[in-house]
């Protein structure tokens, strides 16, 4: 039984997530217990399932950052709880891939790591 003044423990949240280049919210409920990795992967999730446009060149939830607007540079913390969050309204944004290394593209595919070294060879010929 709770006591008198204390505050009901939240059991689910509500988040808007506006995904780049889309403008309207992906809204997803999350478990409160739960991460900013895993509301990363819920948001992708329903922004294909729901077939938002622009489409997504990646789906791989370890591709995107999220911040607290698209105007602020610093990404959240993957392992950050969601009750620790400042706001409920969200920006997710695709990281962008380094040129150095090219064997290593931020953990997303391999076969998209051979299309982006393709893409960057064509660009060898051209003199700027």
């Amino acid at each position: 039984m709770e006591a008198v003044g204390e505050r009901p423990r939240l059991k689910k949240l509500l988040f808007n997530v506006i995904i780049q280049g889309d403008f309207v919210a992906v809204r997803v409920v999350m478990p409160s217990e739960s991460t900013v990795s895993d509301l990363v992967g819920a948001a992708v999730k329903q922004y294909v399932k729901e077939g938002r446009r622009p489409l997504l060149t990646r789906t791989d939830s370890s591709c995107f950052s999220l911040h607290y607007s698209q105007f602020n540079f610093e990404s959240l913390e993957r392992g950050e709880r969601l009750t620790d969050l400042e706001s409920r309204n969200l920006y997710l944004c695709q990281k962008r891939v380094e040129m150095l290394p090219m064997t290593s593209f931020l953990g997303c595919s391999e076969e998209e790591a051979k299309a982006s070294r393709k893409a960057i060879s064509c660009f060898n010929f051209i003199d700027f």
